[in-house]
């Protein structure tokens, strides 16, 4: 029971945002803004149809519009009253907003934080996967920033409910690649209503996989529009390289590059050994989409296959099998660095197709191999020409046969460019040494 002068003080039900629901919660809420206490009591006897006016009697909507009208309801409601529904007095703050049945929340990402008192930002992180790429630009990142006290950081999987973003005060929400059907609707709708900033992470240039690959089955046939789409939903767009970042420029409203840089205590404390067999070990490692890179030194593996023992790992070709000394399988990302050095490679090879794709990726497999002291050839293309202290040659038989050669009738002066190049990833492109790039990417506004 409400007072008709108080009623008509708050300006009773609203039924032009909220028309069919929430429009009672709203009106207690506005009740109770002005000191009033809304009070439930046991005694008071009333007979309520839940959903009533949903019935298709009464709303003679489609489903979809239904589902729409309810949707744009509930987001009145969250900016409406985004620290009321985040904080429920009624609602114990240790229990889950991603469950309605009561449960503890066992969500340590998305656990309530003890203190309400924020002395650095707050960060979620959410990767697109839980593989290389997803640990290299979301996972390590925000984890180290969060051991180092930069910012409180926490890695979800998924997207939490709206409310969970005001109870844990998330300051930018840092996502990758968010492109799906689902995933884009999500962020527009987050646009909306969270006061919270959105920055979007990317690391390859999705509209021009090689057609070789094995990933291209998987890229949507609208995938240039989808990355408009999420580029003009987001407050920044951060990408691992120059020319990834040109591609996103008039698209997003800030485009910042924020190159890879390896994570420590990933790498810490691994020393591959070098010349542990007969002939000198010559190697690559990658995953299963470069069948295009590795056409360019097919004939090289072959011309030199009796002069050093090629180590593959993650992917090798079936041209190329009857010519490797040793394959390796794939490794899960926990595993992949002491896996790739227990190699134990005197040279390591990065070879590389000349297209659009591979223009705008990154240096990380020259950083792999050099935060190993494994000294590189690799072919001279935009991602390796950072001016590491590696032999780059041009994609020409001749040339890769010829540095290669140059490099095992010396493994002396092999092993002292490999030392080099250690040095050089050491100093300049751990996460340690790169880490305000990310923190002014994620904080600077």
């Amino acid at each position: 029971l409400v007072r008709k002068s108080l009623f008509d003080q708050v300006g009773g039900l609203d039924d032009v945002a909220l028309k069919v629901s929430y429009s009672d919660i709203d009106l207690c809420l506005k009740i109770r803004e002005l000191g009033y206490n809304v009070v439930w009591t046991p005694y008071a006897i009333l007979l309520h149809e839940g959903s009533a006016s949903q019935n298709s009697n009464v709303e003679t909507k489609k489903k979809e519009d239904k589902l729409r009208r309810f949707a744009a309801e509930q987001d009145e409601m969250y900016r409406r009253w985004p620290d009321v529904i985040a904080r429920d007095p009624a609602y114990n703050q240790n229990l889950a907003l991603y469950s309605t049945q009561f449960q503890i929340n066992v969500n340590i990402a998305l656990a309530n934080d003890p203190v309400s008192w924020k002395p650095i930002p707050n960060l979620l992180a959410m990767p697109a996967d839980r593989q290389g790429s997803g640990f290299y630009r979301i996972i390590h990142p925000s984890i180290f920033s969060h051991s180092t006290g930069s910012t409180r950081s926490r890695v979800c999987s998924g997207y939490p409910p709206v409310a969970t973003y005001r109870q844990l005060e998330i300051d930018t929400l840092f996502s990758q690649r968010q492109v799906n059907d689902e995933q884009l609707k999500t962020l527009e709708r987050y646009r909306k209503i969270l006061d919270c900033k959105l920055v979007m992470d990317f690391d390859d240039l999705l509209t021009a996989v090689p057609y070789r690959s094995v990933h291209k089955k998987d890229i949507f046939k609208d995938i240039g529009a989808r990355l408009r789409m999420a580029a003009a939903v987001v407050d920044r767009v951060t990408a691992s390289t120059e020319p990834l970042a040109e591609y996103f420029r008039g698209m997003a409203a800030d485009v910042r590059v924020v190159p890879n840089a390896l994570f420590p205590p990933f790498w810490d404390g691994l020393q591959p050994q070098r010349r542990t067999s007969a002939k000198p070990r010559v190697g690559w490692a990658g995953g299963v989409s470069h069948d295009g890179d590795l056409a360019v030194i097919v004939d090289v593996i072959k011309e030199l296959a009796g002069e050093v023992d090629w180590i593959f790992m993650g992917m090798c070709p079936d041209a190329i099998r009857p010519y490797i000394a040793e394959f390796h399988a794939g490794a899960d990302i926990s595993l992949y660095p002491a896996r790739l050095a227990a190699l134990n490679l005197d040279l390591a090879v990065a070879p590389l197709e000349h297209n659009k794709f591979n223009e705008c990726k990154s240096n990380l497999r020259i950083l792999e191999y050099g935060v190993l002291g494994y000294p590189v050839v690799a072919t001279n293309f935009t991602p390796y020409q950072d001016g590491f202290p590696v032999t780059l040659v041009k994609n020409r038989f001749k040339d890769w046969v010829a540095a290669i050669r140059d490099h095992i009738n010396d493994l002396d002066e092999t092993a002292r460019r490999g030392d080099a190049l250690r040095q050089v990833i050491r100093e300049n492109w751990m996460l340690d040494k790169r880490l305000n790039t990310w923190l002014a990417a994620w904080n600077d506004w």
